[in-house]
C-alpha cells in the first residue's frame, strides 16, 4: 500500500518504533546536524525535531531528518517487510521501475492550504539547519527535489541538488554541467529567458528517493514515483510558474533561475558524503523565490551528507546496485545472483 504523504509515512514509522520525537530545545546551528549524524552512525531512528530554537512560535516549527537512513526504513517505503535484505530492495526497485505510472493532475491539495507571495516570502522563517561548522551557510536543499521542465519537449525532471540559503528570497543551487537542471537552464538561457524552478521539501518519501536517482535523460521522475508506489502520484499546478508539484507536499518554493554568470553567487563549501568538504566556494546560479505554499504546521525535511555511512548512501546503494546488475545482464554476464554497492561509497561505484 502506498503512503499518501509524509504524515502517513510518519504514522507508519511511529507504529514501527522507527522514529524519535525530540521535544527538548535544539539549535538549528550545527546541533541538528550533530544529533542526526550521531543517530545515523548508530543506525538509530528517524528524528523529528519539534522544538527548534528561535522557531517555536513561527509558521515553520518542525524538522525531520534520517527518514531513510536504514535499509529497514527503505523497505517500509517500498511496502516490503522491514526484514527484507538489500538484495530484495535492489530487485524490487529493478522490477518496479520497468512499469512507470503517469501522475494524476488534481485541482487542489494540502500543499495549497497556505500561500505566500512576493513581499510576504521570507525563507528565513524556515528552520533551515546549518549542518556542519564549516558549511558555507544554511542548506535548505539536502533531501528534497528540484522540479524543472524542458521548454521545447515538455520533459519534466526532478533532481536532488544541494541548495544554500542566501537571504530572505534567494538560494544558490549547485548545478554542474552534467545535471539535467543545467541542460534545462542552458536551453532557457539561449532563448533569453529564466528557468522556472520549483523546490519541493517534505513529500512522500519516494519523491526524494527518485530525485536522487540518476535516471536516463527524458525520464519523468513522477512516473518513477508511481512505479515504486504502485500507485499514481497526485500533482497540482504551481501558483506562479508552469510546473506541477506533489499535491500532498509539506512545502513548495516557486521561482526562477537565470543562467547568466553575471547573476551567479558564491555557494559552498558543504560537508559531503566522503566525510570531507566538497570543494571551496564557487559561483552557482541563484533561484529567486516569488511564492511559498505549505501545509498547516508544515514539516521541513533535510539530511546532512556526513561521513560514511549517511542517509544518501543507503538510498544510492540500492539504485547503483540495480544499475550495475542491469548492466551486467545487458552485456551477457551469466549467473549473476547479487550485486551490492556498499552504502559506505555514497553511490560512487
Amino acid at each position: 500500500m502506498a503512503y499518501k504523504d509524509m504524515r502517513d509515512w510518519l504514522a507508519a514509522l511511529e507504529e514501527a518504533g522507527e522514529i524519535k520525537r525530540i521535544a527538548a530545545e535544539v539549535d538549528w546551528n550545527e546541533e541538528i546536524g550533530a544529533i542526526t549524524q550521531r543517530s545515523i552512525d548508530h543506525k538509530g531512528p528517524a528524528l523529528l525535531f519539534e522544538n527548534i530554537k528561535g522557531y517555536q512560535n513561527g509558521r515553520f516549527r518542525r524538522v525531520l531528518t534520517a527518514s531513510l537512513a536504514t535499509y529497514p526504513r527503505i523497505a517500509m517505503m517500498l511496502g516490503l517487510p522491514s526484514t527484507s535484505s538489500p538484495r530484495d530492495l535492489v530487485q524490487t526497485f529493478r522490477q518496479r521501475v520497468r512499469n512507470p505510472l503517469k501522475p494524476v493532475l488534481v485541482e487542489r491539495g494540502p500543499v495549497k492550504e497556505n500561500v505566500l507571495r512576493d513581499r510576504d516570502v521570507n525563507l528565513l522563517d524556515l528552520p533551515v539547519p546549518k549542518w556542519f561548522n564549516r558549511d558555507g551557510g544554511r542548506y535548505i536543499l539536502t533531501f528534497g527535489g528540484v522540479v524543472t521542465k524542458d521548454s521545447e519537449t515538455g520533459w519534466t525532471n526532478v533532481g536532488l541538488y544541494r541548495g544554500m540559503l542566501l537571504d530572505e528570497t534567494s538560494l544558490a543551487i549547485q548545478a554542474p554541467p552534467d545535471k539535467h537542471i543545467h541542460w534545462h537552464g542552458r536551453k532557457q538561457a539561449q532563448r533569453g529567458e529564466p528557468l522556472p524552478v520549483a523546490v519541493v521539501i517534505g513529500a512522500e518519501q519516494t519523491f526524494p528517493f527518485c530525485a536522487s536517482t540518476g535516471f536516463t535523460p527524458g525520464t519523468n521522475e513522477y512516473e518513477m514515483m508511481g512505479a515504486l508506489r504502485q500507485e499514481p502520484v497526485e500533482l497540482v499546478r504551481c501558483e506562479t510558474i508552469d510546473l506541477e508539484v506533489p499535491a500532498n507536499a509539506e512545502i513548495v518554493l516557486e521561482g526562477t533561475m537565470h543562467y547568466d554568470r553575471s547573476s551567479y553567487r558564491l555557494e559552498g563549501p558543504f560537508g559531503e558524503f566522503t566525510g570531507f568538504y566538497g570543494g571551496d566556494r564557487s559561483l552557482q546560479p541563484v533561484m529567486q523565490v516569488q511564492c511559498v505554499s505549505y501545509r498547516n504546521d508544515p514539516i521541513f525535511q533535510g539530511s546532512p551528507r556526513n561521513k560514511p555511512i549517511d542517509e544518501g548512501g543507503y538510498v544510492d546503494s540500492i539504485v547503483v546496485s540495480a544499475d550495475a546488475w542491469g548492466a551486467l545482464e545487458r552485456i551477457g554476464v551469466p549467473g549473476v545472483t547479487d550485486v551490492c554497492c556498499s552504502p559506505v561509497t555514497g553511490g560512487v561505484s
